[in-house]
């Protein structure tokens, strides 16, 4: 692929996502970095409060009955278990993650969430010991170096790519140094066959792979410790994941990467 893209280029949302991708591949991450503004196009973000408000209202928490996020919570316990603090969880949503935090009994966890919907802040507030104020990723409503431990699961997708670091900035700011920053983001999900279709229904304004998300990390002062994939099998799930980490290493493609990181 070539070094530059053509002005028509840029404004294509999945061109400009190759080319990041190219550029984090080749570690060219200055020029990477220079990919994120409004020069380049994305795809137009519905991610408002009302939006949400709405989704919640009306579609209910089916997606916890899929085995990959199920599975993606369980390892999640599984890192949250060996800490201790003050949590932050960055639009918590249907508050999945706290209902299992809420079965495991983690007493040295003090729970805190944001959300753009009114809808799930009152929901988390019914429901769950903690702190959930209605707010945004972008300008996190905590003071500096205030948590242990930061999650931010499936909701960089739902960032415009010119405020990925403006959100990466904020994690950074709230988060203590040496606190663990545990990320989870979509990867080979289809988006640009599905948006030629029309279809995008939790809007997301952009396309994530490994290189872009592990270069927007480290440009943001994060180190990574550990990264695992996840496989959106339909049917048999543990048992195709036993065979995909052992018989069929390279049948199916990645849906689902988590990252943990520390802030330096």
């Amino acid at each position: 692929m070539k070094n530059i893209l053509s002005e028509s280029e840029k404004q294509n949302p999945f061109r400009a996502e190759e080319f990041r991708d190219f550029l984090a591949n080749k570690e060219l991450l200055s020029k990477f970095k220079s990919t994120y503004s409004e020069n380049y196009s994305s795809i137009e973000d519905l991610n408002s409060s009302v939006f949400w408000n709405k989704i919640f209202l009306t579609s209910g928490p089916k997606e916890i009955e899929s085995s990959i996020v199920k599975d993606r919570i369980q390892n999640i316990i599984k890192i949250v278990s060996k800490k201790s603090g003050k949590l932050l969880d960055v639009g918590l949503g249907y508050g999945f993650l706290e209902k299992e935090l809420l079965k495991a009994k983690l007493k040295n966890i003090l729970l805190h969430g944001i959300d753009v919907s009114d809808v799930a802040i009152q929901e988390a507030k019914k429901n769950f010991t903690g702190k959930f104020i209605k707010g945004s990723i972008l300008k996190i409503p905590f003071e500096n170096s205030f948590f242990d431990i930061i999650l931010c699961l499936e909701v960089l997708e739902h960032i415009s790519p010119y405020l990925t670091f403006v959100a990466l900035q904020e994690l950074f700011r709230v988060l203590k140094k040496n606190g663990i920053l545990i990320i989870t983001i979509p990867i080979n999900e289809g988006l640009e066959v599905m948006y030629k279709k029309g279809i995008n229904p939790s809007s997301h304004v952009r396309i994530y792979t490994e290189k872009i998300i592990k270069s927007e990390l480290k440009i943001a002062g994060f180190t990574i410790l550990k990264e695992k994939y996840f496989y959106a099998f339909r049917n048999c799930y543990f048992l195709k994941k036993i065979l995909k980490e052992t018989i069929f290493r390279n049948r199916w493609k990645p849906n689902n990467l988590l990252i943990v990181a520390r802030k330096k």
